[in-house]
């Protein structure tokens, strides 16, 4: 039986931290969790808290604020896996200083799971954030740390359930907006199964200081066709508000943070298709499902078979309620008028909420926020001769 590593994951309460954990300690692998005190007091992390101990896994009371405990873990250790939220992406420096002061770890994934940072067309405040994920990127090869960035595309567990609606448990069956002209393909994989192929290149040489792209073929898909997948299931055309670019763009200028962040990554994924418009070159990267072809990994197509049955709507509660998002990724961003999701989901308002008509999709909402109505579109629409669809004036 060949080695299994050691591993140590930070940030393992959080939105993806949590597959990571239970998927290392299911494959086999000694596994530490670095978790603060408060958190595994806290009553809303302790049913996650008491299943970690349930498959064997270690529980190690530290912060990477606190580099004593912090070097104490990883000394541990082999492995150093960062699920850390986006308000401590550029705290990992901390981390990669106890990483080289430890000089015993042989491989560190940093907190991406997103999109190709040093691959990217985005625009402001969304090119700020990436700028941050690839400077942690510097820092580690800098330091001659030894890494694998995993670019995990967007997290099929927060669009796929709703498109993206906060407040549906389900896809829209009425009418739903898509970014652009909707062709550009992105891609989403079930998180359990970023999960799986993360534990899977920990100790794979081919590995080794690259880029692990998760592009599952069946789940290359351009918003056009996911909703046409979704129309199939329900046999049924659903109204179509298509936002011209030039109109995001504004909105995205016009808009105050953290929503001209959301806006502006959705700009990078929906309409530079910066998840899939370069060619993944052996020189600085791989991809997982040729490396691992044994690892059937849930398509968007069967996904949304799942989310289309009944019983799938609590799941997607469930999914969603306690320790789900991290309460690091929560911080600067937690208030009564702002709900935040992953930075591939939705910022809506909880003011618009309500009055919103359910089962559409969420940037109606979002393109509404600083609007002096409750218009459920941009105020005004026009036809498309071409299609019957609608599209946003400009």
């Amino acid at each position: 039986m060949a080695h299994k590593s050691k591993i140590l994951i930070i940030g393992g309460t959080g939105c993806i931290g949590k597959y990571i954990v239970e998927e290392s300690a299911k494959a086999g692998h000694p596994t530490f969790a670095l978790v603060r005190e408060n958190t595994a007091s806290n009553p809303e992390k302790s049913k996650l808290i008491e299943s970690f101990k349930s498959f064997g896994v270690t529980l190690l009371h530290g912060d990477i604020y606190h580099h004593e405990s912090l070097l104490k873990a990883i000394k541990k250790v082999d492995v150093v896996i960062s699920a850390v939220g986006s308000q401590q992406i550029a705290d990992q420096v901390k981390i990669i200083a106890a990483i080289k002061e430890a000089g015993n770890i042989k491989r560190f994934i940093p907190s991406e799971f997103g999109t190709d940072v040093d691959r990217v067309n985005a625009v402001e405040p969304a090119a700020h954030f990436f700028r941050v994920k690839a400077s942690i990127r510097r820092s580690i090869e800098a330091e001659g740390v030894p890494y694998t960035y995993l670019v995990s595309n967007g997290f099929a567990g927060y669009f796929l359930p709703n498109f993206g609606h906060a407040d549906a448990t389900a896809p829209p069956r009425d009418k739903v907006v898509i970014i652009g002209d909707g062709n550009p393909k992105a891609i989403f994989v079930k998180e359990e199964d970023i999960a799986t192929y993360t534990i899977k290149a920990v100790d794979d040489p081919r590995t080794l200081n690259k880029i692990l792209y998760l592009r599952p073929p069946a789940n290359i898909l351009s918003f056009n066709e996911i909703v046409s997948l979704w129309e199939k299931k329900i046999g049924k055309t659903l109204e179509k508000i298509y936002v011209q670019e030039d109109q995001l763009l504004k909105k995205i200028q016009e808009s105050p943070i953290p929503l001209n962040l959301l806006l502006s990554i959705s700009h990078s994924a929906f309409v530079k298709g910066d998840s899939t418009n370069f060619e993944i070159k052996a020189s600085f990267g791989v991809e997982a499902s040729e490396l691992y072809p044994e690892v059937k990994y849930t398509t968007v197509d069967e996904y949304l078979d799942q989310v289309s049955q009944p019983s799938s709507s609590a799941m997607s509660k469930q999914r969603r309620s306690g320790y789900e998002p991290s309460d690091t990724e929560t911080e600067g961003y937690e208030s009564s008028w702002f709900e935040t999701n992953h930075e591939n989901g939705v910022l809506v308002s909880e003011g618009l909420k309500n009055v919103m008509p359910r089962n559409t999709s969420p940037m109606i909402m979002r393109l509404n926020i600083n609007r002096g109505h409750h218009s459920s579109r941009f105020g005004y629409e026009v036809s498309s001769p071409a299609n019957g669809s609608k599209v946003s004036p400009a």
